[in-house]
């Protein structure tokens, strides 16, 4: 009698997963972010060795072997531990490593590339599979916007920044208060940087609108100087020529409250608020400045106590005119001509001489009349 035993013998196959890492990502940072799950067709999951389990397992880098390049990581399910034939689904459970941005693709026995972070591959019977994983990591940085006053150099919050991506989508942040506005993990690429709104009483005068290239080298710093400050020229004028008044006295009330008397000078202007700094920018403070002509030189008329209140805008330059009644000359001031004496006399409005001229002119009148009277006799 013979007795039979039928063994059964799972077929096999190999299985070679090859993980290549492309850009600046470190060995720390690949080998502390990314995971895979090997699964069969069973929903069963392969460890490193190759052995089943009904629990999920998750592999690292740690359980490849890592070539001399630094960038090839290999997981061979070869010899002892080839596979039993059957599908398998490879899955890089996570790609993400914190300041990049990644691109995952795969190839299986050398086919063309697909974008795609799972594969199947199935393995059969004597088979020698490879299974090629890429990563394409691209290092994103921060662009750090740092807004500050020009005239003082501090720090200015609340200053509204927005950036354009290269792709055209728009993010609008603030600056804090330190005058920074930060865009974390940015890609490679252009940047439109535009300030948008500023605080009331500041005007932009450098960076209101800049392009910038991140390369993914390191982060991308972006300074704008905007000012609270602007310019004002005060000037004198004759109303009715429009020449300049050299030395009217013009009393200034500042936006402060602060009282300052200046004399026009030989252009008919006071220009102490249109002054400029060394790079040429604008130094005096916003706000209204109520400007009195309280004296002028001999042959004008002045109106005293009538004001003029001019703005001096942050980032601008204004010019305001100040009128004075011309000089007193002949018909222009309203003169009375005297013909015979060719005199101009001014027009004062007081007709006391004239009347008294009237009653000479009648009391000389009748005593000729009297004289020729007796003379008839």
């Amino acid at each position: 009698e013979v007795d039979y035993t039928d063994v059964y013998v799972r077929e096999k196959g190999e299985l070679v997963i090859t993980k290549q890492l492309e850009g600046d990502v470190t060995k720390e940072e690949a080998e502390g972010g990314i995971t895979f799950t090997i699964v069969n067709s069973d929903k069963k999951y392969l460890d490193k060795d190759g052995k089943l389990s009904d629990e999920e397992v998750v592999l690292t880098l740690k359980d490849f072997t890592l070539g001399a390049d630094g960038k090839t990581y290999t997981l061979s399910f070869t010899g002892d531990k080839s596979l039993e034939t059957d599908t398998y689904v490879v899955t890089e459970k996570n790609a993400a490593i914190k300041g990049y941005t990644e691109t995952v693709s795969y190839s299986i026995n050398g086919e063309s590339d697909v974008k795609d972070q799972t594969a199947t591959v199935v393995v059969d019977k004597d088979s020698k599979n490879t299974l090629v994983i890429k990563d394409a990591y691209e290092k994103l940085v921060d662009i750090i916007i740092h807004v500050t006053d020009k005239s003082n150099g501090d720090d200015i919050a609340d200053v509204t920044v927005v950036i354009t991506k290269p792709d055209g989508t728009k993010v609008t942040v603030k600056t804090d208060s330190e005058g920074k506005a930060v865009v974390e993990d940015v890609i490679n690429g252009k940047y439109e940087i535009e300030i948008t709104e500023v605080p009331e009483g500041y005007s932009v005068i450098e960076g209101k609108k800049q392009e910038v290239e991140v390369d993914g080298s390191d982060d991308v710093n972006v300074d704008s100087v905007i000012t609270s400050s602007g310019a004002l020229k005060i000037i004198v004028e004759d109303e009715v020529t429009g020449e300049r008044v050299e030395g009217a006295v013009v009393k200034v009330t500042e936006p402060d409250g602060n009282v300052v008397i200046y004399n026009t000078d030989a252009n008919g202007e006071i220009t102490e608020y249109a002054k400029l700094d060394d790079e040429g920018f604008y130094t005096s403070h916003p706000g209204e400045y109520k400007i009195e002509i309280i004296e002028v030189p001999e042959g004008y008329n002045v109106t005293v106590g009538k004001e003029i209140v001019g703005y001096l805008v942050a980032g601008a330059y204004s010019e305001y005119v100040a009128k004075i009644n011309n000089k007193i000359d002949d018909a222009a001031a309203g003169n009375v001509l005297d013909d015979a004496a060719g005199i101009g006399t001014p027009d004062t409005g007081d007709d006391t001489a004239l009347y008294m001229l009237i009653m000479m002119l009648m009391i000389s009148a009748c005593s000729m009349v009297t004289v020729m009277r007796k003379k008839e006799r």
